[in-house]
């Protein structure tokens, strides 16, 4: 018996140490392998990583990955929000990952519908990839949700000097200092409303917090302008995530780091 239990814990041993074997081979080797095996290495790697953070898609309300070739549906890959849609001719080209929705910053914009949106004064978080074709004239709108008739409404966008600013109605918009964002690079941008104030993340990085007090009623979501459809994104716009609570500096490194993903 002992001999029995002898030989099925070295073969279990040796399952161990093959299966750990095979996931450093693809991680680290060949270091000029195919597509298909750098494609493996990441896949590995993005699991590796994501069993840290089981809980990211709690508090999920929308993931617009914005993958799409065509057709007039941004689909909302997971959470409670409904579907989007691409109005005005909003164009298609490539993305941070996979493909992105191109903005002409004239009229172009997704309305993400009416409900599922009401904030208040609680917590939330948009996290959103872009690419700003040129700077606005004075500013323009990456992502807003709320009501601007009720008075109830918030937005994250970018100004002319190329500084993030958050807005709130019937508030001062606040601005984020440096760093400013230039025309043709992807940036991942993270706004995070903790109640009182609110944090900005860029590339991963904390950049500072400004003091506002925000109040979304039920109402719209439009992605590449304001609720009010106006001041309108020029550039291209990737993997939107809106959640109904704070991410954590760590939550946000990933996210950064896994554009994609899942």
């Amino acid at each position: 018996m002992k001999a029995q239990a002898g030989v099925e814990y070295l073969i279990l041993l040796g399952v161990t140490l093959f299966l750990g074997t095979s996931v450093v081979g693809v991680l680290v080797f060949p270091i000029g392998g195919t597509d298909a095996i750098k494609q493996s290495q990441s896949d590995i790697s993005y699991m590796i990583q994501a069993m840290q953070y089981p809980g990211l898609s709690e508090g999920l309300v929308a993931y617009y990955k914005l993958d799409e070739s065509g057709g007039d549906v941004a689909a909302n890959s997971v959470g409670e929000g409904p579907d989007g849609e691409f109005e005005n001719g909003v164009e298609h080209g490539s993305g941070k990952s996979g493909r992105a929705a191109k903005f002409d910053g004239i009229d172009d914009e997704i309305n993400c519908g009416e409900d599922k949106f009401e904030f208040g004064h609680s917590k939330h978080a948009y996290s959103v990839w872009i690419n700003i074709s040129s700077l606005p004239n004075e500013y323009n709108y990456i992502v807003a949700t709320g009501n601007s008739e009720l008075g109830k409404q918030s937005g994250v966008g970018v100004k002319n000097n190329g500084n993030v600013f958050l807005s709130s109605y019937g508030s001062p918009i606040v601005e984020f200092g440096a760093p400013v964002l230039g025309a043709n690079a992807w940036y991942h941008v993270v706004l995070v409303y903790k109640g009182r104030d609110a944090d900005l993340y860029i590339n991963g990085k904390y950049v500072g917090s400004q003091e506002i007090s925000l109040n979304t009623s039920v109402g719209k979501c439009r992605i590449g302008s304001h609720v009010g459809d106006s001041s309108f994104f020029r550039g291209d716009i990737d993997d939107v995530k809106i959640y109904r609570r704070e991410l954590t500096a760590e939550e946000i490194g990933f996210i950064y780091r896994t554009p994609g993903f899942p």
